[in-house]
């Protein structure tokens, strides 16, 4: 009897279509997704990234940010994601600070590459050309994955899932041929995968486990210690730049890692299961639900038959498409995003395992001499799969039509009603904001954020005790409560606590250090408590920070003109109309000025 490694790696395939259908993966699934290369942002997540790249501080040694920050370049997240960072980097380069299109585009051009290194890995797995076709259309069209290609932060498991695929079939090949050439793209590509996600780091255990469950003589070489030593190297370097690199605790206002909180995780797994033949949940946050978890059962019990129904394949093989799966989602689970349960994304990498036991265990009931007896179900299945997709898509489109998308599910997603309400309030229209934020604080009243953002729509309608209010609620549930501080000093200020607002402004400085802002507001607050020499001193400050900020400059003018010094309050004039003409504050202080100052030589 042939090895079984002979069976997965070596046994022959039709190789005429090969060529024309990795040609075709990658086109039908370009076109499936074209349509979200006009997408915009969602404002979950993406918004922030693009944001801390193109701030100044970042723009020179982006390379070495990269590697020493976390995913957000800060030192605030767990989450370490230096190739995904890079090529985001580059295409701001090349589409520019604000335009998304490029962004979109690399997410589908990979999810294109990983259809085509899946195709060839299900034929290193002896699925034969038509079938390894078909069912890699299946999975490249069906809607689990939608979150993956049309979210543009999912960009870190696009990249580990086709860094991790092209590392197994390179691994494949060297357990085949033992070629070094095998074994320096084998490590090459891990270290891609490693630094694009850090579920990646358990893929050497995967490669273990395909070396001793498909060779049926199975010998330790020196190669094969030689790539063993490579990954151990590259992963101790790794762990240590991440030590230095992400925040040691986690934010324990966004996320858990409670015993508790674990445990609920392992939904995850029936949920997966569920939306593999029930892909029709559009929300943009999933949530878990009782549906979900039961269907997933279901599918969970007929795994577990295929995994101990005896076939032609040995069952080892069988536990190594179920180790791949679990040992990928698994790890996810030791933090607990608290305002939401899961998101369809993280399923990429590990749903290709369960993919792999589907097919082989059922294979060979739909082949006769390497052909399908029944294209046409297949054929259905990716129409059907990819209509859903494409509407899926949809609710990608801007930051209203993903909000909308979650809000519309049965539990509704604080996440998005919050970020909805301040599309509302950004529009001026701050009822319909307050009623989001309303919601938000309903669904979860320990978020900090909708207090903060309902707190500033109340301050522009000027229910400035209602804002007070819900600032100090932020204060009290946020770690870094920073914004709190500054909008309270304004609604203090604007019902005459001008001590209080003062001392808020000084807190708010101390945290984030000069802001033009909060000194030209404090400057007016010490203005209307007649602490002019204090005023003076916090116009300047603001200037300082942005010399081009005409408005402190007209300030400045006014409070030198009550203190009668016209000389200063003209050239205050003068810098404001030079950076703004139309000023008309500056243009009225300068005309009186220039008068009074005439007058009093006429009288001198």
């Amino acid at each position: 009897m042939k090895s079984s490694q002979k069976k997965a790696v070596t046994l022959p395939q039709k190789k005429k279509n090969t060529s024309l259908y990795i040609v075709l993966v990658f086109g039908l699934s370009f076109l499936l997704y074209a349509q979200t290369i006009g997408f915009g942002l969602t404002n979950f997540d993406d918004d922030t990234i693009i944001e801390n790249i193109n701030l100044p501080q970042n723009a020179d040694n982006i390379f070495t940010k990269a590697l020493t920050t976390d995913a957000l370049l800060n030192h605030t997240e767990p989450f370490y994601r230096p190739l995904q960072t890079l090529t985001y980097v580059f295409d701001l380069k090349i589409s520019g600070e604000n335009k998304t299109w490029m962004l979109h585009l690399t997410n589908v051009l990979i999810f294109c590459l990983i259809g085509c290194s899946l195709f060839i890995l299900l034929l290193k797995f002896k699925i034969p050309n038509n079938l390894a076709f078909l069912a890699t259309l299946v999975f490249c069209s069906h809607p689990l994955f939608v979150t993956s290609v049309a979210w543009i932060p999912a960009r870190g498991d696009l990249l580990s899932t086709l860094s991790s695929l092209l590392s197994m079939l390179f691994f494949i090949e060297f357990i085949a041929q033992k070629k070094y050439s095998s074994l320096i793209f084998t490590w090459i590509c891990f270290l891609l995968a490693l630094f694009s996600k850090e579920t990646t780091a358990f893929l050497p255990f995967i490669f273990m486990f395909y070396f001793f469950a498909f060779q049926s003589n199975f010998k330790i070489e020196l190669k094969h210690i030689l790539l063993a030593s490579l990954i151990l190297c590259t992963g101790i370097f790794w762990f240590w730049l991440r030590s230095i690199s992400v925040c040691k605790e986690i934010d324990t206002t966004t996320m858990s890692n409670s015993y508790k909180d674990i445990l609920s995780n392992f939904l995850i797994i029936p949920t997966a299961f569920s939306q593999i033949i029930w892909p029709f949940d559009f929300s943009t946050i999933p949530s878990f639900t009782m549906i979900k978890t039961l269907i997933g059962l279901v599918v969970s019990g007929f795994i577990l038959y295929l995994i101990f129904k005896k076939t032609d394949n040995p069952f080892k093989e069988k536990l190594f498409f179920i180790f791949w799966f679990l040992l990928l989602i698994v790890p996810t689970f030791f933090i607990k995003q608290k305002f939401f349960d899961y998101l369809d994304h993280r399923f990429l990498l590990p749903m290709i395992g369960i993919f792999l036991l589907l097919l082989s265990s059922i294979a060979s009931k739909w082949l006769s001499k390497g052909d399908i007896k029944s294209p046409w179900i297949f054929v259905i299945l990716i129409a059907l799969f990819s209509l859903i997709s494409f509407a899926k898509s949809k609710s990608y489109t801007d930051t209203l039509s993903y909000c909308n998308a979650a809000i519309n599910n049965t539990n509704k997603s604080v996440i998005a009603l919050n970020n909805r309400g301040k599309i509302k309030q950004d529009s001026e229209d701050f009822s319909g904001a307050i009623l989001d934020f309303n919601g938000a604080i309903e669904i979860n009243n320990q978020y900090a954020l909708p207090y903060l953002n309902r707190g500033g729509a109340k301050f522009m309608i000027k229910d400035y005790s209602g804002a007070v209010q819900d600032f100090n609620r932020d204060i009290l549930l946020e770690k870094h409560p920073s914004k709190a501080f500054y909008f309270r000093g304004l609604s203090y200020a604007s019902l005459g606590k001008f001590d209080k607002a003062i001392d808020d402004l000084n807190h708010f400085i101390s945290v984030v250090g000069d802001d033009k802002f909060a000194y030209f507001h404090k400057g007016r607050i010490l203005c209307v408590i007649n602490k002019t020499d204090e005023a003076l001193k916090s116009f300047t400050k603001a200037i300082k920070t942005d010399p081009h900020f005409f408005e402190a400059y007209s300030e400045r003018a006014l409070l030198n003109y009550r203190l009668r010094n016209l000389n200063g309050s003209i050239n205050d004039c003068n810098a404001a109309l030079l950076i703004n003409p139309s000023d008309s504050i500056a243009i009225q202080i300068k005309e009186k000025a220039q008068e009074e100052l005439h007058a009093n030589r006429i009288t001198q």
